[in-house]
């Protein structure tokens, strides 16, 4: 499980469910027959344990037996149930704000901040160091996060400036150093455990009159879903949210892939700009949109490549690597300088939370080419 980078949640977990066969059979698992699978499964199913929490045992055992006892005949034998999937719980901004509000102290506001403003797991909350930001791109660095795959988050400004204030009250009390974690625990040396981020996200939305059944993992499809309600591209969520495939990231009946005609505001910004396009066979709408992508998120050329090829446009990472480094430059300067429009589409955030007894407005007004105005 070490050589497969398994957290230790994961292994904990499967040497459970394995001591659940051993207990069930009454000597060592290794011995166990395909009549004792069938048996074991048909007593849980009896019993009504949960049709998640059996497909974890089956995953467990599923390993055992094919990577540790090499007898692949045997997992072949264990059942993987089907069952409906509900859609996660997701909170209004109105909710959102009244359940950061709620918070008990500056370092519960920030870690459930980042968990909403960043879409991070909370695992990945947990972990996260004060070298992690990376207040000049913008961005958060998560490390070591599902999989064990390493990823960029967003950093808003709002969200700076709340870490930023929590950094100096962490200063004052002791308990901030500057390689140490963003949110230390009950002892400065180690991080803040999932359980108490979860402790913490549960008494806020009491606290805050949520009835809805909120957890941590609510304010990471809250922010997914508030991303889709601004127009955002399914793609550049499945990047934020870290999602290796975008069926994990996408459900049914709740997500429409949107078109190129929401680069229509690139479209005009690159046109203002006077660029030549000359000499260049792709149109400059394609330009605009490719080197838009790769500047305004934390997007690889890649992945930049692949979306635009989903959409039907077969261009090289390389090309899309030349367009970054002749237009990007002169593009983010102008978006920077870019003046509002009468025919500007704006999208208005706002949350009120409360700092040391004192009532702050964060807010933040965002057009459709996603250039925000304070």
């Amino acid at each position: 499980m070490n050589m497969r980078r398994f957290s230790r949640e994961t292994q904990r977990n499967y040497l459970r469910d394995i001591e659940r066969l051993a207990t069930f059979l009454g000597r060592s698992p290794d011995t166990a027959t395909a009549d004792d699978l069938r048996r074991f499964q048909i007593e849980q199913q009896e019993d009504g344990v949960p049709v998640p929490t059996m497909n974890s045992i089956v995953s467990a055992l599923r390993f055992f037996f094919t990577q540790t006892l090499d007898r692949p005949d045997l997992a072949r034998r264990l059942v993987r149930l089907s069952h409906p999937r509900n859609l996660p719980v997701v909170l209004s901004r109105d909710e959102v704000a009244r359940l950061l509000n709620a918070t008990t102290c500056l370092k519960h506001q920030a870690a459930l901040s980042v968990a909403y403003g960043a879409g991070l797991r909370v695992a990945e909350v947990s972990i996260l160091k004060v070298t992690d930001v990376d207040s000049e791109r913008m961005l958060l660095r998560v490390e070591r996060g599902k999989g064990g795959r390493y990823r960029n988050a967003m950093l808003s400004e709002d969200l700076l400036t709340l870490l930023r204030q929590w950094w100096k009250v962490g200063r004052q009390q002791g308990v901030m150093h500057r390689d140490g974690w963003l949110f230390p625990g009950q002892y400065a040396m180690k991080p803040i455990s999932t359980r108490q981020l979860y402790r913490i996200v549960v008494e806020a939305a009491q606290a805050a009159d949520i009835a809805k059944r909120v957890g941590p993992h609510t304010l990471r499809h809250s922010f997914a879903t508030h991303l889709l309600e601004d127009g955002t591209d399914i793609r550049i969520i499945q990047v934020l949210l870290g999602h290796a495939k975008l069926n994990n990231t996408s459900t049914p009946g709740d997500v429409t892939v949107t078109s190129c005609e929401e680069s229509q505001g690139r479209r005009r910004l690159m046109n203002d700009a006077l660029i030549s396009y000359k000499g260049h066979r792709f149109p400059a709408e394609i330009i605009a949109h490719a080197v838009w992508l790769y500047y305004r998120f934390p997007l690889s050329l890649r992945l930049v490549e692949e979306m635009l090829l989903e959409r039907g446009i077969v261009v090289s990472y390389e090309t899309i690597r030349r367009w970054g480094k002749k237009f990007g430059p002169e593009y983010v300067r102008r978006l920077r300088r870019k003046r509002s429009s009468p025919n500007d589409v704006w999208h208005l955030d706002e949350v009120l939370i409360t700092i040391a007894g004192k009532k702050h407005w964060l807010w933040r007004a965002v057009d459709q080419d996603g250039i925000c105005s304070r």
